[in-house]
């Protein structure tokens, strides 16, 4: 009955798939989203000497924000700002349901006396909480999508694709 049934049980990994369902969500979060510092870091950063034994460290370079990647236009940002008000209240109240549901998920497998009819309940109301984030952050990226132009959106485009070739490389 459960064969095919796969769930991640451990609520840091379901806050890691969450975390990376898109750039355009980040623009919500904060001007400079932490998930691109590296990539944007590398772009920004002109090349570097190696420093000699005993030399100061230079001082980094700070990453460009993705706003100003994006090259906004002052109206673009506020667009951004009263999404991101309108939209927030909602996105921590959906994540805090998801998180509640994985740990309700988690109690249910595992209490001293497994419950089935339980057990299932629990798994659809987790799967019905990461369909509201899911479909919530889906939302907020098409309303934002439609705030940039041509040009950004591919720039955009170009961006997100490269944070994902990152992540999909193996860390050290």
């Amino acid at each position: 009955m459960m064969e095919g049934l796969k769930i991640e049980l451990h609520p840091w990994k379901i806050e890691g798939v969450i975390s990376r369902l898109g750039l355009l969500a980040m623009l919500l979060s904060a001007i400079g989203a932490p998930s691109l510092k590296a990539q944007v870091r590398n772009q920004a950063r002109p090349a570097q000497p190696i420093p000699q034994a005993g030399a100061a460290k230079p001082k980094p370079v700070p990453p460009r924000p993705l706003l100003e990647i994006l090259n906004l236009t002052p109206e673009q940002k506020q667009q951004i700002r009263s999404i991101r008000r309108k939209n927030d209240l909602t996105g921590r109240m959906l994540l805090t349901r998801l998180r509640e549901a994985q740990r309700a998920l988690d109690e249910a497998i595992y209490a001293d006396n497994l419950d089935e009819r339980e057990f299932e309940a629990r798994v659809q109301e987790l799967i019905d909480a990461q369909s509201a984030v899911t479909r919530h952050r889906a939302r907020v990226e098409l309303e934002i999508r439609r705030i940039l132009t041509p040009e950004q959106l591919k720039l955009f485009k170009q961006l997100r694709e490269q944070q994902r070739a990152r992540a999909n490389q193996p860390r050290p």
